[in-house]
């Protein structure tokens, strides 16, 4: 008789993953934004849902879909707009739920209160009816959905998303916002308040230990093996750019590169997120830089396949999953400052520049001019993510973590 395993089970009530902008990953029908801990918390969702056996949930923002649906072994909730006019069924469950939670909530402490920010996000939760729940990143509404956990009793694992989640500007009383609007004292709430904290390197391990006495579990991004062969890079060479159009992305010095290297082709993929940064590049843009608005997520790969390189240009990053689709394609990347875990510099997978805009031009060049260099650098990325960014230790990791969670 062939021996089964016995999956092992999660907290009664299951697993809700916050991620609001996550919904186009899981329904490819949707256009809608993300970025990558969207991106994480799909690989996590569908991980732990093949690995365990329970609910699982994931809160996504609405996109006109129903409050509640399946999709696979996937349980999907939504934010339900606004709408006092609704009689809908839907609409009626989820005021009953929001006057449950207003009870509820009178009941917290006033430094607890005072991070509960909207009631329709507030009340989507309990509408979950998790039994843990798991956020991304270190912003105001994680801060939020922190205070929701510790009121209603429920433990909070909290996902790093980059390098400033665990900034030192993050304590009680600071209401500076960082780069993108959150303020200082709410992120400092959301690390201190979570019952376990995921970082995504060594390095953000021991930023939340020195800065906030919190010992975090490393899980490294995963990423799926891609089987295919290595596809030679085109010719002329073609460089890709992925990513959002704001500050911290700094899409304006990759259509600087693309004019200073005039005989190369340049092609990024631009969330116009903030509409007077994408139109400056898009005025500012070289002829041979072409921009594109979206792309689906499954597009993605397919449109790095075949690059000479991916180049990075942010201010901070986490551990971008740009970075590991790329090297499993045997791709390197050429990076601004970004370079987590040292694997461009240490481990060859391509080249950073260290936050100087010339050095990243002459590293490029270098890659361009040197086709052995830029072919072993692209082998031993790939080499890289097939030994420390597999699937099954992320999800094994999440697994452990899970279990030994408690409020």
């Amino acid at each position: 008789m062939k021996e089964t395993r016995q999956a092992p089970l999660l907290p009664r009530g299951g697993v809700c993953f916050v991620a609001p902008f996550a919904y186009s990953l899981f329904i490819p029908s949707s256009n809608a934004k993300f970025g990558g801990a969207e991106v994480r918390a799909s690989y996590w969702a569908h991980g732990l849902a093949e690995a365990v056996k329970g609910r699982i949930g994931v809160m996504v923002m609405n996109h006109g879909q129903p409050q509640r649906m399946g999709v696979g072994p996937i349980e999907f909730h939504s934010f339900l707009p606004e709408d006092t006019e609704s009689r809908s069924l839907a609409a009626r469950r989820h005021g009953l739920l929001r006057w449950w939670w207003q009870k509820r909530a009178k009941r917290a402490p006033a430094e607890v209160r005072e991070f509960f920010l909207e009631p329709n996000r507030l009340t989507a939760y309990m509408a979950a009816r998790a039994g843990l729940y798991v956020g991304f990143g270190v912003n105001d509404w994680t801060a939020e959905l922190a205070a929701f956990c510790r009121t209603v009793g429920r433990p909070l694992v909290l996902s790093v998303a980059s390098d400033e989640d665990l900034s030192d500007s993050y304590r009680p009383g600071n209401t500076s916002l960082n780069s993108y609007f959150s303020r200082a004292d709410r992120c400092h709430f959301a690390l201190t308040q979570a019952s376990r904290l995921i970082v995504q390197t060594p390095r953000q391990q021991e930023m939340a230990r020195s800065r906030f006495g919190i010992e975090a579990t490393v899980i490294a991004n995963p990423c799926p093996a891609d089987t295919a062969p290595i596809v030679e890079a085109s010719s002329p060479p073609r460089v890709v750019w992925i990513g959002r159009a704001d500050r911290v992305k700094q899409p304006q010095l990759f259509a600087r590169l693309a004019t200073a290297v005039p005989d190369a082709t340049f092609e990024m993929v631009m969330n116009p997120s903030l509409a007077e940064i994408a139109e400056a590049v898009r005025s500012g843009a070289p002829p041979n830089l072409t921009i594109i608005d979206a792309l689906p997520r499954a597009s993605i790969r397919d449109f790095m396949r075949g690059a000479t390189a991916l180049v990075n240009t942010s201010v901070f990053e986490g551990f971008p999953n740009t970075f590991l689709e790329a090297w499993s394609l045997g791709i390197p990347v050429v990076s601004l400052g970004a370079d987590p875990n040292g694997a461009l510099e240490q481990h060859g997978c391509g080249l950073c520049a260290s936050g100087d805009p010339d050095a990243l031009i002459a590293g490029l060049g270098r890659l361009l001019a040197d086709r052995p260099f830029r072919d072993a650098c692209g082998r031993r990325a790939r080499d890289y993510v097939e030994t420390h960014h597999g699937m099954a230790p992320a999800i094994a990791g999440l697994i452990e973590v899970i279990a030994a969670t408690r409020c």
